[in-house]
């Protein structure tokens, strides 16, 4: 929803917003550095959220992003999942930027999908589900 109503609403200084910081995911990625890529993205993420003028949902998904931020494991740590996250926030932007509120809720949906089942395929390869 938030990246729906961000490709409805965000104006010019969302969309400054938005490639700054997508910039640093990217710069992120060519260095390597994981942990910079998942602290980026989560900017990007916060950013969409802004970017979509609802401040019910921000603080909702805002609260829901830390949660899930706490937790020790992340998807990122996944083979290929970095690659997958700055080509997410490069679609999602890209659909923005267009104003094309279908394309950006189908590539958000693709992106929780995607963390959904590599987080699925951590729990079942964990230690403590053996």
């Amino acid at each position: 929803m938030a990246a729906r109503l961000a490709a409805e609403n965000a104006g010019s200084l969302d969309l400054v917003q938005l490639r700054a910081v997508l910039q640093d995911v990217e710069t992120a990625l060519d260095r390597s550095d994981r942990d910079a890529v998942r602290s980026y993205a989560g900017e990007f993420l916060l950013a969409v959220f802004k970017a979509a003028h609802n401040d019910f949902l921000f603080d909702l998904l805002k609260s829901l992003q830390e949660k899930i931020r706490n937790q020790r494991t992340s998807t990122i740590r996944m083979p290929g999942r970095d690659e997958e996250v700055v080509a997410f926030c490069r679609g999602v932007l890209q659909a923005i930027a267009a104003h094309d509120p279908d394309v950006a809720e189908q590539v958000a949906r693709a992106n929780r999908r995607r963390a959904l089942e590599l987080r699925l395929k951590m729990m079942r390869n964990s230690p403590a589900t053996q």
